[in-house]
């Protein structure tokens, strides 16, 4: 896995341990998934989704499909 990512001081150690789990388990595909591997709230990881995908680390494709589905396409370094 490449890790630039992880020596970018514009990302916070939230936002870079959310893409290193994103990273390493592609089959990962909502939220409820990525809660089970933190203590932090819906609400805190909302917010290093949010900054993933404003530096340009994370894309998301929002698809309804009996409930709430999520896509997460993660790029080790900026995607721009």
């Amino acid at each position: 896995m490449e890790n630039n990512y992880l020596f970018d001081n514009d990302l916070t150690l939230k936002a870079k341990g959310l893409l290193s789990i994103i990273l390493e388990n592609k089959n990962i595909d909502s939220k409820q998934q990525l809660l089970k591997y933190t203590t932090d709230g819906r609400d805190s990881l909302d917010r290093g989704i949010k900054e993933l995908e404003t530096k340009g680390y994370l894309r998301i494709n929002r698809k309804k499909q009996k409930g709430q589905s999520y896509i997460y396409n993660a790029f080790p370094t900026r995607n721009f």
